[in-house]
């Protein structure tokens, strides 16, 4: 990089004319290897998303508690996996996690149940 006028200004490589791009390696490798020339769509590489289930009112009520008993955590995520690890019986029937009591509590807050 050079600095011009206070501009920054960048050099190039330029391929000369005439001149193919250098061939893919991998199809030189192995012909044998299909490889497609479209990259997967989003829904072929991403995760399967988890069904909603919605909270039970045994769960509400532990999520609760849990507050009271820890009021805060170690760290931000601290508070929820202690609450998610001391009702874990409760909560392991629709296997919670912690980033979903963190979601439920945030929503109770929006809504004013709490």
């Amino acid at each position: 990089l050079t600095i011009c006028s206070g501009r920054k200004e960048r050099s190039h490589r330029r391929r000369k004319k005439g001149r193919s791009p250098p061939a893919k390696r991998h199809r030189d490798l192995d012909p044998d290897i299909s490889i497609p020339d479209t990259p997967p769509t989003k829904s072929q590489t991403s995760k399967k998303k988890r069904k909603r289930i919605p909270f039970s009112e045994e769960e509400t009520r532990a999520l609760l508690r849990g507050m009271k008993r820890f009021p805060t955590g170690p760290d931000e995520r601290g508070r929820w996996k202690e609450i998610l690890a001391h009702y874990w019986d409760i909560f392991s029937v629709n296997n919670r996690t912690n980033v979903n009591l963190k979601d439920k509590h945030r929503n109770m807050l929006a809504s004013g149940e709490i």
